[in-house]
């Protein structure tokens, strides 16, 4: 490539004008195979997706013996290509013969999993994870698990409970701490009409998992007016409190349950307990100015109001990984992709 033209490409602001430069390098250069790619991955953004897909794949005789990072780059563009077109099929097709082929390229396996991920093919996903344990290192064994676990989820949205059943079983045989497992084993109990059998499973993870607590708490709460057992609901709850004092969904919970006995006293009381812990988080401060409010406490309800106007509403989950604000849980990161990083944020 002339200096002049590299100048132009880092100077070109129109992907139309990225294009017509990079066709003259090929022009220059038919070999050049990452002006080719390059030119497809424009294309496919400026919606021409067929005609990139065609480019790409009219490389793929050409780079059987190029670096695997030009390999990886043309095939994860390919995999895009598919991606925008939907074509899910023919991403597993091909998954398949790569899983094979480029075994050593760690790089795209990698990329292939998440894809997977993406569309769901999870059990293509768990075989991929089994032939090749090094795609994530020391938690191969909780990603496999993962992966069972939502390949389980998948049949149960179709239906199938048992068959649902018996994958999520198997993802906590390899990680027997696997919350995804764990909540959607309690689901599959509840949509069963087995209440009992739920509400044992989702009780495991209640308290020693704060992110999912915000998650547990109106499941168990539903099964529990169900079976005309709220007070049971209560207790555990309470409970829960004494073991994790500064687990926030249940402080709130308390104090709701609390201040619909009408005991406003005793739900200010659990919210003043958890305050040093949470006096710059948004919900804590606006719940106990209402309960000011409605005690008639003034002088409390001026200071609250105070603090009220100093604290910015942030989200209550936070990424780990990324520190990215997340506004409500997930298993896995909506902007980084990692697995069960999203947490609850202190204070």
């Amino acid at each position: 490539m002339g200096d002049r033209t590299l100048e132009e490409l880092l100077l070109a602001e129109e992907k139309e004008e990225e294009i017509k430069l990079l066709n003259v390098v090929i022009k220059k250069d038919p070999n050049n195979i990452p002006a080719s790619i390059k030119v497809g991955d424009l294309l496919r953004e400026r919606g021409e997706v067929v005609k990139a897909l065609r480019i790409h794949k009219s490389l793929i005789e050409s780079i059987r013996k190029t670096s695997p990072l030009v390999r990886y780059k043309l095939y994860s563009s390919i995999i895009k290509d598919y991606l925008k077109l939907e074509n899910y099929p023919q991403i597993v097709k091909l998954g398949e013969t790569l899983a094979q082929q480029e075994r050593n390229n760690l790089r795209l396996l990698k990329f292939l999993l998440s894809t997977y991920e993406k569309i769901g093919a999870w059990e293509e996903g768990i075989r991929l994870l089994k032939k090749n344990p090094q795609l994530k290192g020391k938690d191969w064994a909780k990603i496999l698990a993962l992966f069972y676990s939502f390949k389980g989820k998948k049949l149960v949205e179709e239906g199938d409970y048992k068959g649902g059943l018996k994958w999520i079983k198997e993802g906590l045989k390899i990680d027997k701490n696997c919350i995804p497992a764990t909540i959607f084993m309690g689901e599959i109990y509840f949509k069963e009409g087995n209440l009992d059998k739920s509400i044992e499973v989702l009780k495991k993870i209640f308290t020693t998992t704060p992110e999912v607590t915000d998650i547990i708490i109106p499941k168990l709460k539903e099964m529990y007016y169900q079976k005309k057992e709220f007070h049971k609901f209560e207790s555990l709850c309470k409970e829960g409190i004494k073991k994790q004092p500064k687990n926030l969904p249940l402080l709130l919970m308390v104090s709701e349950i609390c201040e619909k006995k009408g005991k406003i006293e005793l739900a200010i009381e659990v919210l003043e307990r958890g305050y040093e812990d949470f006096k710059h988080n948004y919900q804590v401060v606006e719940k106990l100015s209402t309960l000011y409010f409605k005690k008639n406490e003034i002088k409390k309800l001026y200071k609250m109001v105070q603090e009220l106007s100093r604290v910015t509403y942030k989200s209550k989950y936070v990424c780990s990984h990324c520190k990215k604000d997340i506004p409500q849980y997930n298993f896995k990161c909506p902007y980084c992709g990692e697995w069960l990083t999203v947490k609850l944020r202190a204070g």
